[in-house]
């Protein structure tokens, strides 16, 4: 007769941070799902007045959505625009950030990811605004109707042809690729958590040292959850009172 394996033979390499967090898979599913189901909540409120928006047309309705743009992360090439948007902030207090890929030629929008993307994957051409550059796009996106409605549009579509199509059949989840180590800048020391350190500032919100792990649903083409792992802070999946952790701080759709 075989041998017993022992249990840590039976975890899946592909399970995200099991090797790092030493939980037993049904324990780490269990946090990637309530994780995934608080930030997918959140989407989809987004989504919905962005289709209230999308089926009213109305004008009136423009000011549920108002853009507004973070001056270091707008790029572009001869055929595309980056352009990342605080935008939601009757959904979330501090706003949802939205990366937007915008093409020059035919003013196509797309959401390229929604929430923080600490580790941004763009073409190798791609180079900042100057800041003549950046005040005409800002000023043509917000009151351009034609323009703000394709964006509001891009938001709708992706959560509701995209992320809930996946997350409808998605009982586990697995790792996408290795997990990468961030390093903050030092633009901010301050208490994050409960202890103090370097903080970087994205979107406005502050991130430390941490692990990144993309995490897709298993079986199913749909976006990546980008978790982030602070090592500091304790394991946390649900008291909303302390950081989450890890936790789902970008939706990626490629």
């Amino acid at each position: 007769m075989l041998p017993k394996p022992s249990s840590a033979l039976l975890i899946p390499f592909s399970i995200p941070f099991a090797n790092e967090l030493k939980l037993p898979p049904s324990s780490l599913q269990s946090h990637l799902n309530l994780e995934i189901t608080r930030r997918r909540n959140e989407l989809k409120t987004l989504a919905f007045l962005s289709l209230v928006h999308k089926l009213s047309r109305s004008y009136l309705f423009n000011s549920v959505f108002k853009f507004e743009t973070y001056s270091s992360q707008i790029f572009a090439n001869s055929n595309e625009i980056y352009a990342t948007f605080k935008t939601g902030t009757k959904v979330v207090p501090r706003g949802v950030p939205v990366t937007f890929v915008i093409s020059k030629n035919t003013s196509d929008v797309k959401v390229r990811a929604l929430g923080c993307d600490l580790m941004p994957s763009l073409p190798s051409d791609v180079l900042p605004l100057s800041p003549e550059e950046f005040k005409s796009f800002c000023s043509e996106f917000n009151e351009d109707v034609a323009i703000k409605r394709r964006a509001v549009d891009a938001i709708a579509d992706v959560v509701y042809e995209k992320l809930e199509p996946a997350l409808s059949k998605a009982n586990e989840f697995e790792a996408f690729g290795e997990i990468i180590h961030f390093e903050p800048r030092q633009d901010l020391y301050a208490r994050e958590g409960t202890s103090s350190k370097w903080l970087e500032c994205v979107s406005e919100y502050y991130f430390a040292k941490a692990k990144l792990q993309e995490v897709v649903p298993v079986g199913c083409e749909g976006p990546r959850f980008v978790f982030y792992w602070d090592e500091m802070e304790p394991i946390n999946s649900k008291n909303l009172y302390i950081n989450i952790n890890p936790e789902v701080i970008c939706c990626i759709f490629d």
